[in-house]
C-alpha cells in the first residue's frame, strides 16, 4: 500500500482579531495547514476587516483552482 507523503489533513484561511493593531489594520487572515507530519500557522494578510474577507475569498478560490487542475 503506498502511503501519501504530503497529504493535507486541514488547510485553511481564517480572519481573526490582531494583537497589535496599527494603521495598517486591526484584522489578520491566517493560514492553517496540518499534516502527517506537522502543523503550520501562518499569517498571510493584514488590513481592516472587509479587506481581510475579501483576501480570503480571493485566496479560496485560488487554492480551489489548484486542486481542480
Amino acid at each position: 500500500m503506498k502511503l501519501f507523503k504530503r497529504m493535507r489533513l486541514t488547510d485553511r484561511y481564517t480572519v481573526e482579531e490582531s494583537r497589535e493593531p496599527n494603521d495598517e489594520g486591526g484584522y489578520l487572515v491566517v493560514h492553517e495547514t496540518s499534516t502527517l507530519h506537522g502543523y503550520n500557522y501562518q499569517r498571510v494578510f493584514k488590513g481592516n476587516f472587509r479587506e481581510c474577507h475579501k483576501e480570503k475569498k480571493r485566496l479560496e478560490k485560488e487554492r480551489l483552482k489548484d486542486i481542480y487542475k
